[in-house]
């Protein structure tokens, strides 16, 4: 029988063993254990209630602090209010972009109130009103005890229990109905059969909490087997990627998880006299997912840091989704990286996986993303529904308790996306000895001649360029009215831009025809932070070909002065008019 995260968090009234540490920018560390959770968590859904807040309402979390945002969103749980999680501010430069996406949100959503930070509340104050269902801004300062005990109002296993939105990689985001049942699936699963949870596990996570992979795996799994976590601010990290192994090492962390471009950070910036007292021993799931995965990265991380006690078979790549609530597949505990080296002709030409059996430099190398979970079946489909034997490349196409409902008010994405109970992912991979590779995104495909190439290997072959900032590069295709064929374009950040922009661009397209036979019809050598990212640092390929198309990738995008003035001056006439004009 499962149980949902509203019966979870019940049974932590009395635990007083260690819950969750919350590390802050200066240093000072919070320690709670799961009893206290559970107490400010009951505060929250007390505070929640006296503003009015009822059962089934959504409620947008606007929380840059780990602290706040679990306790806030464990007191909409535990009353019953289906919170929203929306990513912070990221900087000045694209804060109009922000509002844009955050009004999307709520709008979606339709969300009665946004809960945020005080020196967040008048900036999103323009979001009230404007034909949107949000009532209120409330501060987390707001929301203490009020006096009065909250009335737990039940759910059931298959109620919406929170809203993930997609981090707009390919599209503007979408509001996943995750439910009760979802969650329980899905953490039982990846906790017992993933990284097989252990009562002395110490989970230690930088991962932000408006995403799948923070949230479900770091908060939610571990209060399920009251395993403790400790957590880092994702800023701090991004600074300071030593910081991260530090955490791991002062509190023996046993699982820790990362993006592909956190491992080569680390790799890449941390020097040899910052590991004097790092001790990584502890260290046994370093999991890796969330973007596509760079065997490449992960040995170069495993290199670096074995002289600290790492280990490679500590690896655990894996394949995941929102619409899938988070995880997919695990590869098997203990066994490290798995690779397939394939010909780039046969996938290309054939659409198949051949091993290789030519020259290296006519080969690529896809990590393995392990095998799905009980209860769930995973197969590779063509355009037309058929399943594909191993080695033939076709759509991701999952089922399972996993799978969730289908997006909140999106009823067109929601039929596209789920059909006859089968998740189609939009990704494109092949099975091998029932290990799953992924090669791309179907909607990314360049077609050149008639032929299927995949961006992103492309933008593997450029990301080994030197002066090329990993993680910073895009490739898409471009129709060509003129031969009625298709061009491919490469944009690519460097530090170097100025002085060796065309050496690096003769560079690229060099690397790409040698190891792919794609011949590159132009490149753009751009600054640091020139491509469009998501809230979670994918790179927004499609966004980046729009840009491009307009002549504006690579622009310095002056900010909007006066659209910043009229919504501050929007935000305090609101403020004014709901809290005073009584």
């Amino acid at each position: 029988m499962l149980d949902t995260i509203q019966e979870v968090i019940e049974r932590l009234r009395g635990e007083q063993k260690r819950g969750f540490t919350f590390l802050h920018e200066n240093g000072e560390e919070h320690q709670f254990s799961f009893s206290e959770i559970y107490r400010h968590s009951c505060a929250r859904a007390s505070a929640l209630q006296f503003y009015g807040l009822k059962k089934g309402d959504r409620v947008a979390l606007v929380l840059p602090s780990a602290e706040d945002f679990i306790f806030t969103f464990y007191g909409s749980i535990l009353a019953g209010i289906i919170p929203v999680p929306i990513y912070p501010p990221p900087n000045m430069r694209r804060l109009v972009t922000y509002l844009d996406t955050t009004r999307h949100i709520i709008a979606i959503s339709q969300s009665r109130a946004l809960i945020t930070v005080p020196a967040l509340k008048k900036f999103l104050g323009v979001l009230l009103g404007r034909g949107s269902e949000l009532k209120r801004v409330i501060t987390c300062d707001e929301l203490t005890d009020k006096g009065v005990q909250f009335s737990r109002k039940n759910v059931k296993l298959d109620d919406t229990a929170f809203l993930q939105f997609t981090s707009g990689s390919t599209a503007f985001p979408k509001g996943v109905m995750v439910t009760y049942r979802n969650i329980a699936a899905n953490v039982r699963c990846f906790m017992e059969e993933g990284i097989k949870v252990m009562s002395e596990d110490v989970g230690i996570s930088w991962l932000p909490m408006y995403h799948d992979m923070g949230l479900i795996g770091f908060v939610l799994g571990p209060t399920y087997y009251q395993s403790p976590a400790v957590f880092m601010p994702p800023l701090l990290f991004i600074k300071r990627p030593v910081e991260w192994l530090k955490l791991i090492t002062r509190h023996s962390g046993t699982l820790s998880f990362a993006p592909n471009f956190a491992y080569g950070l680390c790799a890449a910036r941390i020097k040899d006299s910052q590991l004097e007292d790092i001790d990584l021993r502890s260290w046994r799931v370093a999991g890796c997912g969330a973007e596509p995965i760079q065997h490449e990265t992960l040995a170069r991380f495993s290199k670096r840091f074995e002289s600290v006690g790492f280990r490679e078979d500590s690896f655990l790549p894996a394949y995941g989704m929102a619409e899938s609530t988070l995880a997919i597949t695990f590869s098997q505990l203990g066994t490290g990286l798995k690779v397939d080296t394939i010909e780039v002709s046969s996938l290309y030409g054939e659409g198949r996986t051949l091993p290789c059996s030519v020259k290296k430099n006519e080969c690529l190398t896809f990590a393995s993303c392990g095998t799905p979970f009980t209860d769930h079946e995973l197969v590779i489909m063509d355009s037309n529904g058929t399943r594909l034997p191993e080695r033939e490349v076709g759509e991701v196409v999952v089922k399972g308790p996993s799978v969730t409902k289908g997006y909140y008010n999106n009823e067109q994405a929601t039929q596209e996306t789920f059909r006859n109970g089968w998740l189609h992912t939009g990704d494109l991979g092949y099975i091998v000895d029932g290990n799953l590779y992924i090669c791309g995104r179907k909607k990314d495909m360049i077609i050149i001649a008639g032929k299927n190439y995949y961006p992103q290997d492309i933008e593997w072959v450029v990301n080994e360029i030197d002066g090329i900032r990993r993680g910073n590069v895009v490739a898409f295709g471009q129709a060509n009215r003129e031969t009625l064929g298709g061009s491919v374009i490469v944009a690519a950040e460097s530090r170097v831009w100025k002085s060796h922009s065309g050496e690096l661009a003769e560079k690229i397209r060099k690397a790409v025809r040698k190891k792919l036979g794609i011949r590159v019809n132009r490149v753009e050598v751009l600054p640091p932070g020139s491509l469009p990212k998501t809230s979670s640092g994918k790179i927004q390929r499609r966004k980046a070909q729009r840009l491009f198309e307009t002549g504006r990738l690579g622009k310095t995008v002056s900010f909007p002065l006066w659209t910043l003035i009229k919504n501050v001056f929007i935000s305090r006439w609101n403020y004014w008019r709901l809290h005073f004009k009584r």
